[in-house]
């Protein structure tokens, strides 16, 4: 995957460049944090003394890790993800950590969409961006005049399946990346609601938050899914993904809390929401998928699968989002 690279510097108080398992930790937990794979971390040098470390690495990943430094030396951390920095900057004595926009390295990255009004689809677990969800963005960007891209993670059984938290922060980057300037619309379905909502909670106390104006949740387990607590018992199912999705999960109790808050501060006057749960459902109860909102609305006769996976332009999942979504500004006359 192709993103604008920024130089940054990191000074810490301690010298650990001889201690070569210690800058791994540090650079494996930073990567975390920022939503970056380790090897995203490019052009790396180390100096000694108080340990340097300098490099390039995805633009969008070292402007959220900067606003969060600075954010943190004038106040408490409010929320599992500052907590985590904050720990991260104690344990390693982060005395410095700064981004240098002059040196982007973007002459071979063309942003698929500026300046223009987009909606992102997030697949959910198992899925993949061309499986999912069928003709949908096809249907939506006739309906809609605009464009309609499909963010790509890993997720399954057997792939490499970070945890939602990490892929909504890699989706932050993605977007920012991607989207530039533009207003977003994201459709999350399934586990793919999960990454949106927690995408939309990080928001808080960047410089510039992304411009969200419409969520749409598709068959989201947002209570969990019963079938995640019997895969969590299997050994060999061993994913951060499926404990997440475990009904009443640390994660989701938190997740749910911030995403009270943040709803209450961006809905609607700043974004709209839209959740839709099928009827015939196997997989997501409808109370999982309803959640909080007492305005969900059901689609007939379709399942887990299908309500995303439309067979024409008239369906009523399409006519459903593209309603919300003219009625949030994302269209083109």
């Amino acid at each position: 995957m192709e993103f604008p690279k920024t130089r940054f510097v990191i000074r810490l108080k301690n010298d650990i460049s001889q201690k070569h398992f210690l800058v791994n930790r540090f650079l494996n937990e930073l990567a975390d944090f920022a939503g970056v794979y380790e090897e995203e971390f490019t052009e790396l040098k180390i100096r000694k003394g108080c340990t340097v470390i300098e490099g390039y690495m995805n633009r969008a990943a070292i402007e959220r890790l900067h606003d969060f430094f600075e954010y943190l030396k004038t106040n408490q951390p409010d929320s599992d993800e500052l907590k985590k920095l904050q720990l991260i900057i104690n344990y390693f004595k982060v005395e410095v950590m700064i981004d240098d926009p002059a040196s982007n390295k973007t002459s071979e990255f063309e942003p698929a969409n500026q300046n223009k009004k987009v909606i992102v689809l997030v697949h959910g677990w198992g899925g993949d961006k061309d499986s999912t969800f069928g003709n949908l963005s096809e249907f939506l960007k006739e309906k809609l005049n605009i464009d309609i891209e499909t963010y790509p993670y890993p997720s399954g059984w057997l792939k490499r399946s970070p945890s939602v938290a990490f892929i909504a922060r890699n989706l932050d980057n993605w977007i920012r990346n991607n989207c530039q300037n533009c207003e977003v619309g994201i459709l999350g379905h399934s586990l793919g609601g999960l990454v949106t909502r927690y995408l939309a909670v990080i928001q808080k106390h960047r410089r510039i938050p992304i411009p969200i104006k419409l969520v749409t949740l598709a068959a989201s387990p947002t209570n969990g899914a019963h079938l995640a607590s019997i895969a969590s018992n299997i050994p060999f199912f061993n994913s951060s993904q499926i404990e997440e999705l475990r009904p009443n999960s640390g994660f989701l109790v938190d997740l749910n809390e911030r995403w009270s808050f943040w709803c209450k501060a961006n809905i609607p006057h700043a974004c709209s929401l839209v959740t839709l749960y099928a009827l015939n459902d196997m997989v997501v109860s409808y109370t999982s998928a309803i959640g909080g909102d007492s305005e969900a609305v059901p689609i007939y006769g379709e399942d887990h699968t299908s309500i995303v996976k439309p067979n024409s332009n008239d369906s009523e999942v399409v006519q459903t989002i593209t309603r919300y979504a003219k009625e949030a500004g994302l269209f083109i006359d």
